[in-house]
């Protein structure tokens, strides 16, 4: 006797585009903070984007921040000043309880200022 059993579907997440036009206006750079924003990438058939994770690189060392939205800007804080830093964004897709992280953006870079705000 044959038994035919139904398996639910794989829950899959698709990693999303990187996201568009990042960017940090010169009066959102402070000397321990910076504020990052861009759009959101392009998505075509697949879910939507849960939330973003951007990375700070100074010299040899990164610090990852993430978003707890879908948000398209994020004030990154506890830089050093003075310091120059490369940052990158990478959106995160979420389908059912798979996760998929996206491609980096195209970096942008900024000089935290040496001086109090």
């Amino acid at each position: 006797m044959f038994t035919h059993y139904l398996f639910p579907p794989f829950s899959r997440a698709v990693p999303p585009s990187p996201p568009l036009l990042v960017e940090i206006l010169p009066q959102n750079i402070g000397p321990t903070r910076a504020m990052l924003t861009w759009r959101e990438p392009l998505i075509t058939g697949q879910p939507g984007i849960a939330a973003y994770q951007i990375t700070a690189t100074a010299d040899s060392s990164s610090v990852v921040f993430e978003s707890t939205d879908n948000c398209t800007g994020q004030n990154i804080t506890g830089l050093l000043p003075g310091t120059q830093y490369r940052f990158t964004v990478r959106a995160v897709a979420m389908s059912g309880d798979a996760v998929a992280l996206g491609n980096a953006s195209e970096p942008v870079y900024a000089n935290t200022s040496v001086t109090s705000e």
